[in-house]
């Protein structure tokens, strides 16, 4: 087995999963029929962030917390559900929204398999063999339990980046668009991280792009999808700051092949490696003083490196 594939998401002796902050200053928003988490006045906001939460979810943690304070520095902010959308999200892909992308094919056969083996498939009734079959189609959070390093490659394989994710990403983007932005910022947690790597390589988006953050980063994922976090880093010219964790994987440190891969390209990049777990950024113990002081410099650098790198709107 490579090193790609070596162990969970979220390596041993990280942060569990940790409810949602609740002292938000955000909004819940629909985009189209996507729910997402919205924070910033779109009207006076000088840059944007799209923020791609974590295996658990937007819930997860301090996510839509840590964009409250993106937006108390002059961003526009979104967490998008990338993981959960709607029935009726998934229904619309079918009858029309993207009928001419390469990637919708999957979506209709999905879609189709599903409504020839039972019809109440697309039903909102309370069936919850449908329902459980349909979570498993549509993508879910992971469930926060003692066996999510049992699950965690099948639910990898099953977020496919351009059948899955990537439509989401999309409508996020185009919503970010329309507020007035032409760059934004991404910023992402553990396996979403991974899906900032596959936008910075995908050159539908990454134009859009102006700087990543990566909080804890979980670039294994891509040994799943039978590649590899340096193959990840060949095409990223976006400026990226990574923050490590003493228990991620070696090559997403300063010293990592992932870190020479990005100087090899001429990409400016910044890699601090944080004597925390992984997973402390948005989902750490803030009680415990060392922590706490870490994850404040863990966003301040993330603001800071994103207002160096995003052009103000005009």
């Amino acid at each position: 087995m490579s090193d790609d594939k070596k162990g969970s998401c979220c390596p041993d002796g990280s942060w569990p999963a940790l409810a949602t902050d609740t002292n938000l200053t955000g909004t819940e928003v629909k985009i189209g029929e996507m729910a997402a988490y919205e924070s910033g006045d779109a009207a006076t906001a000088k840059r944007a962030m799209l923020c791609i939460p974590d295996i658990f979810g937007v819930d997860s943690g301090r996510t839509k917390a840590i964009a409250d304070q993106y937006a108390q520095c002059g961003f526009f902010a979104i967490v998008p559900d990338v993981l959960l959308v709607s029935r009726a999200h998934w229904a619309a892909c079918l009858r029309t929204k993207c009928r001419s992308s390469v990637y919708c094919a999957t979506f209709k056969w999905i879609l189709g398999v599903c409504l020839r083996r039972r019809a109440s498939f697309l039903r909102t009734g309370d069936d919850t063999r449908s329902a459980s079959r349909f979570a498993r189609v549509q993508g879910d959070p992971m469930v926060a339990d003692d066996t999510v390093g049992e699950k965690i490659e099948a639910w990898a394989k099953s977020k496919r980046y351009l059948t899955v994710v990537k439509p989401r990403i999309v409508e996020a983007m185009a919503h970010i668009k329309s507020k007035g932005f032409k760059t934004m910022c991404v910023s992402g947690y553990c396996w979403g991280v991974w899906v900032a790597f596959k936008m910075m390589a995908d050159g539908d988006v990454k134009e859009d792009l102006s700087a990543a953050v990566g909080n804890h980063p979980s670039l294994q994922i891509e040994g799943f999808h039978d590649g590899s976090a340096e193959d990840m880093a060949t095409y990223v010219t976006t400026p990226t700051l990574l923050c490590s964790c003493a228990n991620d994987q070696p090559y997403v440190k300063s010293d990592g092949k992932v870190a020479a891969r990005l100087t090899k390209n001429g990409t400016p990049h910044k890699v601090i490696d944080f004597e925390q777990q992984h997973g402390f950024v948005n989902r750490g113990d803030v009680s415990d003083d060392a922590v706490r002081a870490d994850v404040k410099r863990a966003i301040e650098e993330g603001i800071a490196f994103c207002t160096k790198y995003c052009p103000e709107r005009a």
